[in-house]
């Protein structure tokens, strides 16, 4: 204010509804020198079916209004400070309610939790906004529209390697995307038991966080298939093929605890492009399918793009550059040809050390 800089921590926010991008936030944060963090705006930019849809919701300190309190170092019972302070715009308030509060985690019981009541004024709504050590923000909403933490690092990192099972789950997964494209059923049959038997072997050390192996264990039943959409059963091969990159997802998540966050996110990388490669060579491929995972492919790879070499982001920047071309022109084709090279280009690419 006044001239001046804070220096800020960028967080990326993604919001993905029914698998698809649906938000993407850069929220900013800075840390205050009794431990309070405060909240210095918001860069909202929301998609339907893939393409921009508008950037409702952003604003910047300094600019639209001042800096706001948004988690307190030393709360009290009775506080009241505001997350969001830029009347006739947004006014969010919260109330701290319960101190000392113990919360179930992805590790178990969470000590030591704060539960704040928070109001959006303009809207006349109220949340409730729970806050735990370690984890900040830990579940907030109302309703269906809840968001609760579901692994956190490095609280939650375990130690050891990427256990065997996980491993072979992911592995498992590109098995059955390269067999359903050629329509080896019993190849996929076989894939997934093998996989459902691992799946189970690792569930049964205990320890998952439980929102993950929900997660899991919904991808994997979404292979075979549900009376509303049995993929497997009805020889679907796009279903199936993209029920296995969930699978794959869903691995990805539980090593999180195993891997660092760019080795991780490498993979994640690599496992949109092979989405692309299953929503451009459908029989009707969707153009807002495409544009969303060009979207995300371009989200994840600003994540990482700092971690590999020159020659390698070079290359990997040229065919993204090509595909959102696409994209913007909904030319399917275009995206179905350069799919498969980036998948090939990202398998070769050395992970971040």
């Amino acid at each position: 204010m006044d001239g001046e800089t804070t220096e800020v921590l960028v967080s990326q926010f993604v919001s993905f509804v029914g698998g698809r991008v649906s938000e993407v936030t850069l929220d900013w944060y800075a840390q205050d020198d009794t431990g309070a963090v405060w909240f210095f705006g918001e860069d909202v930019t929301r998609y339907e079916d893939g393409v921009l849809l508008d950037h409702e919701g952003s604003w910047l300190a300094g600019e639209d209004g001042p800096p706001a309190m948004i988690m307190p170092a030393d709360p009290h019972l009775g506080d009241v400070f505001r997350s969001e302070n830029i009347p006739d715009f947004i006014v969010e308030e919260v109330v701290v309610q319960n101190l000392g509060v113990t919360v179930p985690g992805p590790r178990g019981p969470v000590d030591g939790a704060m539960v704040g009541q928070e109001l959006h004024i303009l809207e006349g709504l109220a949340e409730n906004k729970t806050f735990a050590p370690g984890y900040g923000e830990f579940t907030s909403g109302i309703g269906s529209n809840v968001e609760t933490m579901a692994l956190c690092l490095p609280i939650d990192a375990a130690s050891g390697p990427v256990p065997a099972e996980l491993s072979a789950l992911s592995n498992g997964a590109v098995d059955i995307l390269d067999a359903a494209e050629t329509e080896d059923w019993d190849g996929v049959t076989a894939k997934l038991e093998a996989m459902n038997a691992e799946w189970a072997a690792y569930e049964a050390r205990g320890g998952v966080p439980p929102l993950l192996a929900i997660q899991m264990n919904g991808a994997l039943d979404a292979v075979a298939g549900d009376p509303l959409s049995p993929a497997l059963g009805e020889h679907n091969v796009e279903g199936v093929r993209e029920a296995a990159v969930r699978v794959a997802q869903a691995s990805l998540d539980i090593q999180l605890r195993y891997r660092s966050s760019a080795e991780i996110d490498l993979a994640r990388f690599g496992l949109w492009a092979r989405q692309l490669v299953v929503d451009s060579s459908s029989d009707e491929p969707d153009p807002g399918h495409i544009a969303g995972d060009v979207t995300t492919l371009e989200l994840v790879w600003d994540r990482i793009a700092h971690t590999l070499d020159d020659a390698t982001v070079s290359d990997i920047e040229a065919q993204l550059a090509d595909l959102r071309i696409a994209a913007d022109t909904e030319d399917t084709g275009v995206a179905a040809d350069a799919a498969p090279r980036l998948v090939e280009t990202v398998s070769g690419a050395n992970p971040p050390a």
